[in-house]
């Protein structure tokens, strides 16, 4: 098989380890410079239920010949896969091997946004509770631009921290108004700064409000009262 047809196999489904075996045999074929991408791009379109596989390919990915920039995205493709299953451990560290893999004049551009993905990590990590790895992401995650933190993934998780921050810092009213904030994120039809806009690219945002986000914002409501 042609490795274009390996790649399509794979993403409609077709997730066995013989069809990997074929996939990196194929890929010998291809143009070596081209082969981490490949990889990372076969590995973002599979679906969900080929996890294990998706891991298996990125993974195989970092021990081909790329660039920073291939390792980059391959390292963000496995922190998404860790942190969709919920292993926030595995994702936080990919998310900070993926900055790791920028040369140092890059890095700074790009901080800001690995420290915000981060931050949703470690707010799970830490079962909703503050903690000064908690302040020093949410500090780093200040520094995006106004575009990158009005998504409202960004902006929910962002205002979740900026609770248990104000919280700590003993200021009751901005801890209200963040969770006021969150709160309507989560209601039905809400419409952020973004919304409209990405509608007509055909992306459909999302809080991304896992159950425990919303356990907490359960648990911490009395204590804003």
């Amino acid at each position: 098989m042609k490795l274009s047809e390996i790649e399509e196999a794979i993403t409609m489904g077709k997730c066995t380890p013989e069809l990997l075996e074929q996939f990196k045999a194929a890929l010998r074929r291809a143009p070596e410079k081209m082969r981490p991408q490949h990889c990372y791009t076969t590995a973002a379109a599979m679906p969900t239920w080929c996890f294990p596989m998706a891991v298996e390919l990125l993974e195989y990915s970092l021990t081909l010949e790329g660039t920073w920039l291939d390792r980059m995205r391959s390292h963000n493709n496995l922190a998404d896969l860790y942190e969709r299953h919920a292993d926030y451990a595995q994702a936080k560290d990919h998310y900070r091997l993926a900055l790791d893999a920028m040369p140092p004049e890059r890095k700074t551009d790009y901080a800001s946004d690995a420290a915000s993905r981060m931050l949703v990590c470690q707010l799970h990590l830490n079962g909703f509770t503050y903690s000064d790895e908690l302040r020093r992401l949410y500090t780093e995650s200040q520094k995006l631009d106004e575009f990158s933190r009005t998504f409202q993934k960004c902006l929910f998780y962002l205002s979740l921290t900026e609770i248990l921050i104000c919280q700590k810092d003993g200021n009751l009213s901005a801890a209200r108004s963040a969770f006021e904030a969150a709160n309507a994120m989560l209601r039905p039809g809400y419409e952020g700064p973004l919304t409209a806009l990405l509608k007509r690219k055909n992306y459909i945002e999302s809080t991304g409000a896992t159950r425990e986000a919303r356990a907490f914002l359960r648990r911490i409501k009395n204590q804003l009262r």
